[in-house]
């Protein structure tokens, strides 16, 4: 049989991934061991046959560990076997929890399902999945992200000390692994760029859509980076730092990740579908990750987005329980340490749409009356009315307030006298579960423009005056009827009074006023005070002079 050769640039590129994928293992292998406690009636070539993957090596553990005589080994002593001759089995991952869309070459994916070495994930937008191995560690795999379990396995008759590679394609995963006493346990996540090994961390990794840049954060513990550049050094990343590895080059040096943002301003219950945390700025930051999820190790992630300003924002979560986690993003893409703050989302029933009186609305009437939509949900409605902003206290509260229908109006039992106030609504599903109150509204309530003083009369000229406030301007009309349908006099006035010349025409006439703020609101006119005007009789004086003389 002929074997055909693969083109000179596929073996170049395959001898040094090949190269790449085992400098970070090898070079781990040749210091890792794990330790066996000897019992009564060990021996060199039993526990050979029982650990080595070929018998014949028991003349290495034997020289490792200076032991005389193979055949007799002291109860108590303690056996350092290279991990590198050990036989290993296969282990399996188990999905723990699921989000969103995810695909895998297992077929579906539901939590409790059990994974086998050689599965490959991929996770769509807000797809999420977390992984716990045999001994515990978790590893969530992000949104928008491409990864095999490469290797699951664990070492024979060991106890189950495992060996585990993440192959990270592209996007990002976090892992928690568990600490654990001696040596002998491995995990890496290797990218195209770069293999990450730890013993007892949690750190994250990603690597983006290109495969020419990877990075490592580190949260706990220590991660040794190695690059796919020819003759890899090995970095030690410790907590709080981070590296960037490009490809061809050497892992970037350690960068200190950025402080965790502040959360302790962000609020605790969330009354709004569309939820908002705002936080303050953290120096050096180009941009901020966000995340939601159902616990606070966010192995269960719900949600997850970038955000150029500090401020993140989620929706399409149900009422609950939850967990805001924040982090700053550096120039470099690095990622910071992690803020947590938990939080409550109670934004349904929804609160109804308000209508009238409409949101820092000037009016002015005797009665108020508030109207708003009818909700789908409620079954009745809470309705609160107060003179400061924070309802404490509130000059009206009621509940089981029901409307007809989205026409109908309410109008409380308190007496609403003229000033500043504000009102909300809250909607009450028919068992009593009540929702958030909605956005306060404000108004301010005008009091009736107070009747004329009594006209004065100075022969043929009148006066008229009445109160107002300063700014004020004022319409001021004078009619032949009391509809002020025929117009004697209409006038623009900058002060509260005016003078005019009696009409030629005897007869009673009607007079009126209103007041125009100097933010434009227009307060109804006042009622109307009349005048008579007396008929002219001198003319009956010159038809009784001929008589007179």
């Amino acid at each position: 049989m002929v074997t055909k050769k693969l083109p000179t640039i596929f073996r170049s590129a395959l001898i040094v991934v090949c190269a790449f994928a085992s400098a970070l293992s090898s070079a781990q292998q040749a210091t890792e061991y794990f330790t066996h406690t000897a019992k009564l009636g060990d021996t060199l070539i039993g526990l050979a046959n029982r650990y080595l993957i070929d018998a014949k090596n028991w003349q290495s553990i034997q020289n490792q560990n200076k032991i005389p005589d193979p055949l007799r080994i002291k109860p108590g002593a303690e056996i350092r076997i290279p991990i590198r001759l050990m036989r290993s089995e296969p282990a399996t991952a188990k999905v723990i929890a699921v989000q969103g869309p995810v695909e895998t070459t297992a077929g579906a994916l539901e939590k409790g399902a059990v994974l086998n070495e050689g599965t490959a994930i991929k996770t769509g937008e807000n797809g999420f999945v977390t992984l716990q191995l045999a001994d515990g560690s978790t590893i969530v795999v992000q949104s928008k992200s491409q990864v095999k379990l490469d290797v699951a396995r664990v070492l024979a008759n060991t106890g189950g000390v495992p060996s585990t590679t993440i192959a990270l394609k592209s996007g990002r995963v976090e892992s928690s692994v568990e600490k654990r006493k001696g040596q002998g346990a491995r995990f890496e996540v290797s990218t195209p760029t770069s293999n990450m090994g730890v013993r007892g961390t949690r750190f994250r990794v990603s690597a983006d859509e290109s495969g020419k840049v990877s990075r490592g954060e580190v949260l706990e513990g220590v991660v040794a980076v190695a690059s796919a550049a020819p003759a890899p050094k090995l970095l030690d990343l410790g907590a709080g730092f981070g590296s960037v590895v490009e490809a061809g080059k050497a892992a970037s040096a350690p960068v200190a990740l950025l402080a965790a943002p502040d959360l302790s301003a962000t609020p605790t219950l969330q009354e709004r579908i569309a939820l908002r945390f705002k936080f303050a700025d953290v120096a050096g930051a180009i941009g901020y990750r966000g995340q939601v999820a159902t616990d606070s190790a966010f192995s269960n992630l719900l949600a997850d987005d970038v955000f150029k300003t500090a401020e993140a924002k989620f929706s399409n979560l149900d009422d609950g329980q939850y967990f805001f986690r924040a982090r700053a993003i550096d120039k470099s893409a690095l990622e910071g340490s992690d803020a947590v703050r938990a939080f409550k989302l109670k934004a349904r029933p929804e609160p109804p749409f308000t209508s009238e009186p409409k949101n820092k609305n000037k009016l002015a009437a005797e009665k108020v009356e508030f109207k708003w939509a009818n909700s789908v949900e409620a079954g009745s409605y809470r309705f609160q009315l107060a003179s400061n902003a924070d309802f404490s206290p509130s000059i009206s509260d009621e509940r089981g307030v029901v409307l007809s229908n989205s026409g109908s109006a309410f109008s409380p039992s308190a007496a609403i006298k003229p000033g500043d106030y504000f009102w909300r609504v809250a909607s009450v599903r028919p068992d009593g579960d009540v929702g958030p109150f909605g956005d306060t509204q404000s108004f301010t309530l005008k009091a009736l423009p107070q009747a004329p003083n009594p006209p004065k009369e100075e022969g043929n000229r009148v006066g008229f005056s009445w109160s107002g406030e300063p700014n004020q301007i004022f319409d001021f009309q004078l009619a032949s009827d009391a509809e002020f349908k025929t117009i004697v006099q209409d006038k623009k006035l900058t002060q509260p009074e005016i003078t005019i010349e009696k009409p030629a025409d005897a007869g009673t006439y009607y007079m009126r006023y209103r007041s125009i703020d100097a933010d434009g609101f227009i307060g109804p006119y006042s009622s109307a005070q009349t005048i008579e005007v007396k008929a002219n009789r001198w003319w009956l004086l010159l038809l009784l002079v001929p008589f007179l003389l």
